[in-house]
């Protein structure tokens, strides 16, 4: 890829990927920064639902669906020992996220246009909604993962 057109989301996890897998240099790109999950972050999907008091997924309601009763900070551990603090607040609509990834479509395309291959080192919830706002999808497929490439830019 050619300077310029590698970018990482902010959080660390991405920017350690980008770093992993030959990119050091990688720009940061805000808004590749994972769906602010809200009240559902650090939470397994039963959990959510028991909290929130429906079965909740979050392609369909989305985190600001649920109650402020969720409202929480806490700290946890991960792997390695460090100790990070978790925010569970409102949290961002599934629109709030896709908005987001329409400003970093219109940051990369005039790269693509003018002929660089582009890189994205992002998370799996946005890196769909990328993919299914770049390729004019519902995001029922974005939630699905299967998506076919944008006519503009495709290759066979």
């Amino acid at each position: 890829f050619d300077e310029g057109c590698v970018f990482a989301s902010p959080l660390r996890r991405a920017q350690q990927t980008a770093h992993l897998a030959g990119f050091p240099h990688a720009g940061t790109l805000d808004d590749i920064a994972e769906w602010d999950y809200g009240r559902a972050e650090g939470r397994t999907r039963k959990t959510v639902s028991d909290m929130g008091g429906f079965d909740w997924n979050v392609w369909r309601d989305g985190p600001t669906s649920l109650p402020e009763s969720m409202n929480a900070d806490w700290e946890e551990y991960l792997p390695g020992g460090e100790r990070v603090h978790v925010h569970a607040g409102a949290g961002e609509s599934l629109d709030e996220a896709a908005a987001r990834a329409r400003n970093a479509i219109e940051r990369v395309v005039p790269l693509i246009e003018s002929g660089h291959d582009v890189l994205l080192v992002a998370h799996a919830h946005i890196l769909r909604i990328l993919h299914a706002v770049f390729c004019f999808h519902s995001f029922v497929t974005a939630r699905s993962g299967l998506f076919f490439p944008h006519p503009e830019f495709a290759t066979v």
